[in-house]
């Protein structure tokens, strides 16, 4: 399972020290390489299995730490190193009444209480097993004694073991009964392997000083490549300055709808028969399809555009050209257990976004930072009250910008 992916969404972008504690080295590896691609100047300092001692410094040195639970509580060598990361906490402690810096801690570990854990220890095939010495409310408990405040829990679902998933409820419905546990209540406990709690160091009253924001208007698409060069990028390190990027929208009147996903084509589909006479009924609409050549087909209208493939930089180039991203999710186990990471790319570049409330619900205020859609023909309704009113896109993209900068940055 890539959980570096839904790691990758909790880090903050403009985060410059991050220290990874864990044994996972070849996902790391593909994490620093992706999180380079957003933010080329942070630094990564990694506590390994094979490292005698955590790193030097202490956890106020880092704006980011990455805790993989599972090892801390019992590595390979069968020792504990939880106590070390209490002394390396301690330090921190007055982090509230120093600097404003906002803290994020990320916790990730195998959830105790998974259907296939379960089952295996039924079978027999688990003694000793230190996975249930890492259950949510032990991490959580260990989060609060440090004064850090939980923000968001991310579930991650193996979509190829939903059938089996299903089978092994069905077959555990009589115990569940006999226990007083709905089937809702056994789904949400136990659906998932893996587990990522995103949480950051509550700040009390302390008021944070005042930052200076220095903001760059890229007049021309062709100043994108010049802006990187600017001296403004040295001075966005230091603690008390924010730079920050914006794209001059096209001008004319035309809008540009983005759709991009990775094995979403039934929902691709069904969203393009709901669009297509919305797309249909208004010159002004352009869409560019990424990825999903099937889908891309499906759209009816001339003024479509098709994209098979993008590096990460030129992927946020391209979602800054539009206007509308339109983020369908089907409800069941495996979407439920993603994260809102697509919003926040949106939201970053100023894109107004229509999503289905799985997994999104929970992010966007419908009508302020978004627009949720309870169905596809939901989808194209508002589709057309953005078309009709083209300020109510600024403001939904504005909104969900401030909200992102607010609540996901540091």
């Amino acid at each position: 399972m890539n959980w570096s992916v839904e790691i990758l969404g909790c880090i903050p972008v403009n985060a410059q020290r991050i220290l990874f504690a864990g044994d996972s080295t070849d996902a790391l590896a593909g994490l620093k390489k992706a999180f380079a691609q957003r933010n080329p100047q942070a630094n990564w300092t990694v506590w390994l299995a094979q490292s005698p001692d955590l790193a030097s410094g202490t956890a106020k040195d880092f704006d980011v730490i990455l805790l993989d639970f599972q090892w801390l509580v019992l590595d390979a060598m069968g020792r504990s190193r939880l106590y070390e990361l209490d002394l390396f906490f301690k330090p921190a402690d007055d982090l509230e009444q120093s600097a404003d810096r906002t803290q994020t801690v990320i916790c990730f570990y195998q959830n105790a209480y998974a259907w296939s854990a379960l089952n295996a220890r039924l079978s027999g095939k688990f003694h000793n097993d230190p996975m249930a010495q890492v259950a949510r409310e032990f991490v959580l408990s260990w989060l609060q004694s440090k004064r850090f405040e939980p923000l968001k829990l991310h579930r991650l679902f193996r979509e190829e073991n939903q059938s089996a998933f299903e089978s092994w409820l069905e077959s555990m419905q009589s115990h569940f009964q006999q226990l007083g546990v709905s089937i809702t209540e056994a789904k949400e406990r136990h659906c998932h392997e893996i587990e990522i709690i995103r949480a950051r160091r509550s700040k009390g009253s302390v008021q944070r000083r005042t930052r200076l924001v220095v903001a760059m208007l890229a007049m021309a698409p062709d100043f994108a490549d010049v802006r990187t060069k600017l001296p403004l990028a040295s001075i966005q390190t230091h603690a008390d300055v924010d730079v920050i990027y914006m794209e001059r929208k096209d001008q004319s009147g035309q809008i540009m709808i983005f759709f991009g996903a990775l094995n979403r084509t039934a929902e691709g589909l069904a969203l393009m028969r709901a669009i297509n006479p919305v797309l249909k009924r208004f010159d002004q609409i352009s869409i560019t399809v990424l990825h999903d050549r099937q889908v891309f087909e499906a759209v009816d209208t001339p003024r479509k555009r098709f994209i098979q493939r993008l590096s990460y930089v030129d992927y946020h180039q391209c979602l800054a050209q539009c206007d509308i991203a339109l983020l369908p999710l089907e409800s069941h186990f495996a979407n439920q257990c993603k994260s809102d990471i697509k919003w926040v790319e949106c939201a970053a570049n100023q894109v107004a976004c229509i999503t289905s409330p799985t997994v999104y619900g929970d992010s966007i205020e419908d009508g302020l930072t978004g627009l949720i859609a309870d169905g596809y023909d939901a989808f194209a309704e508002h589709l057309e009250r953005l078309i009709r009113n083209p300020e109510l896109i600024l403001d939904l993209a504005e909104r969900a910008r401030a909200k992102i900068a607010a609540e996901r940055m540091l």
